[in-house]
């Protein structure tokens, strides 16, 4: 039964989790966590808010870490985690990725 529990936490829980356990007295490392978690908060809140509406409207391809948008300007690759953005067809980054997406698409 706790098996099954820990394959549904999500990335941030269970950094967070971690985090908790790490009981050693290292700033870096906390900073560390604090990235991480922050990271993994960006990617969820993609999937889970914005990728169902994208996907009512385009052809989308991809995973956790890199998705591939086709829009009627051509190819986007959005990596959430970095909030980046590159567009194929103009050979450009973008970044803040999500606000590009969100005002243009």
């Amino acid at each position: 039964m706790q098996i099954a529990r820990l394959q549904t936490m999500k990335e941030s829980d269970q950094l967070r989790k971690e985090a908790a356990e790490d009981t050693s007295d290292n700033d870096q490392r906390d900073v560390g966590y604090l990235r991480k978690i922050e990271r993994a908060l960006k990617a969820e809140k993609f999937e889970e808010v914005y990728l169902p509406k994208l996907r009512e409207k385009y052809t989308i391809t991809g995973n956790y870490m890199k998705w591939t948008i086709e829009t009627h300007d051509g190819i986007i690759v959005f990596y959430p985690k970095a909030n980046s953005l590159y567009h194929k067809k103009y050979k450009i980054w973008i970044k803040p990725g999500l606000r590009w997406i969100i005002k243009n698409i």
